[in-house]
């Protein structure tokens, strides 16, 4: 679990606060400098916390997602949370401008209907961190100049 995630998980009381989770992550019309993906999917592994009122999300070392659970101004993706994990969305060239396509993230794991209780039922505009352009890269694609 990647260091801002366990600061957060052990200095208050988490709903969640998994890491080793399976996530899905599927792309579909990928377009990256030097890259192409018609449809792909991966299996990676992730970590999660979640508050009450805040959901934090990272894949391997790299936190990409810190929210409040409310809608963001500058939305680039969108998070739903249900009873058998987190899914994230998101149009790729709302995150790298030379790119486009979609991508899917899927958190896998069982939430308890208690926890599920006190979260958004709709899914929410949430802003992913500049981190996610990194996941981008090992797509294949190359950002150098």
């Amino acid at each position: 679990m990647p260091q801002p995630l366990r600061d957060v998980a052990t200095s208050a009381a988490p709903l969640v606060a998994e890491e080793g989770i399976s996530v899905k992550e599927s792309a579909k019309g990928l377009r990256l400098p030097r890259a192409r993906i018609g449809v792909g999917s991966r299996l990676l592994v992730g970590s999660l916390v979640i508050l009450p009122g805040r959901l934090l999300a990272a894949i391997g070392d790299n936190t990409f997602l810190d929210t409040d659970l409310r809608p963001a101004e500058n939305a680039n993706a969108n998070l739903e949370v249900a009873a058998d994990g987190v899914r994230i969305s998101f149009d790729v060239a709302d995150i790298e401008s030379r790119a486009s396509g979609s991508v899917a993230i899927h958190f896998r794991l069982a939430i308890e209907s208690t926890t599920l209780a006190s979260l958004p039922t709709a899914a929410c505009p949430v802003a992913l961190t500049d981190a996610y352009a990194a996941l981008l890269a090992s797509w294949g694609g190359n950002y150098s100049a």
